[in-house]
């Protein structure tokens, strides 16, 4: 591996055959490598391990359900609430992937409390949805991911870029195991 903090492309095809150890049968089990991204979250994040593993295996569910990689979602989580699942913007975006409602109430489950969007799963779903509608409609990752960070104007891609560092990080714990992640 080239360095700690950066991918080659032979180390993109490993951890893409990685992924593929998440069982879509039982997206409620944690494979050997998600429990490694787990004990790096909690560590990375400082919560509790028992608060972040019903949340990586939301986002597996969700990931499975949508389409979209689960390590990408969580990515997005650490990057829009650092794994806060009360966050709230001034904008009014809530949870942990910090969901707008007025412009996604048709995702939202409606037999769900007052509050659906701080529900970590129902969040997880639903920005895992939101995700994926953007990916398809701006043609491509990094487009996908500014217009989700509310940044599709931005020349420099800033908000793409730090999802797709934290997914880097997450892919090399998956890899290497928390110690190696963490010690950045």
């Amino acid at each position: 591996m080239a360095s700690e903090d950066t991918l080659t492309p032979s180390d993109l095809t490993a951890t893409e055959q990685d992924l593929a150890l998440v069982d879509p049968e039982h997206p409620e089990k944690l494979s050997p490598e998600m429990e490694r991204v787990t004990d790096y979250l909690a560590r990375r994040y400082r919560v509790a391990r028992a608060a972040v593993e019903p949340l990586i295996v939301a986002a597996q569910r969700a990931g499975h359900a949508a389409g979209v990689d689960p390590l990408l979602i969580v990515a997005v989580v650490g990057v829009e609430s650092s794994f806060n699942p009360f966050a709230e913007s001034p904008f009014g975006a809530q949870g942990l992937m910090q969901v707008v409602p007025r412009f996604h109430q048709d995702k939202i489950d409606g037999s769900l409390a007052e509050a659906p969007l701080l529900d970590p799963t129902e969040n997880i779903r639903v920005g895992a949805q939101v995700l994926k509608e953007y990916i398809r409609r701006n043609g491509s990752l990094v487009a996908g991911l500014q217009q989700y960070g509310g940044a599709i104007d931005d020349p420099t891609e800033g908000y793409a870029n730090k999802v797709i560092a934290e997914k880097q990080r997450l892919m090399i714990a998956m890899r290497q195991g928390a110690k190696v992640a963490s010690a950045r």
